[in-house]
């Protein structure tokens, strides 16, 4: 796992990949990207996704609700709420990473809009909200 201040020296590094995957409106396109990654970036990704599901980069109350109908909230939380899952994930193979970054591909202009808002523009001050599943998105 990487610390907050690992991962934002590595986010400059690999800004434009992620603005890309940011940038790509269906999951092909998202899949196409990150077969085509190296494996830092998906390690990265992974520590991104993890910082996301434990609360550390927030989601905007209007967006969640996106996540939960998708099932994508779900998934996100079981291979990356906790530490363990995460670093299982990161030392499994290539194909297993692909597999699951690849659930997200239309779901990632969502997970990664922090990283890249403009912080002069008002309309992205959104309140933001912990990422945690309420018990009726966990029956559905």
């Amino acid at each position: 796992m990487f610390p907050i201040e690992q991962l934002q020296a590595l986010l400059k590094l690999y800004k434009e990949d992620l603005l890309s995957l940011l940038n790509s409106k269906n999951s092909f396109v998202a899949k196409k990207i990150l077969s085509v990654s190296p494996d830092k970036f998906l390690n990265l990704l992974c520590n991104i996704l993890h910082h996301v599901c434990v609360g550390h980069v927030p989601i905007s109350k209007e967006k969640w609700p996106t996540l939960v109908k998708s099932k994508r909230a779900a998934y996100l939380n079981k291979y990356f709420k906790t530490k363990t899952a995460t670093n299982s994930l990161l030392k499994s193979n290539r194909e297993k990473k692909l597999q699951v970054l690849s659930h997200f591909g239309k779901v990632y202009p969502i997970l990664l809009e922090k990283f890249f808002e403009d912080k002069s523009n008002p309309q992205h001050s959104d309140p933001a909200i912990t990422n945690e599943i309420d018990e009726a998105s966990k029956k559905s």
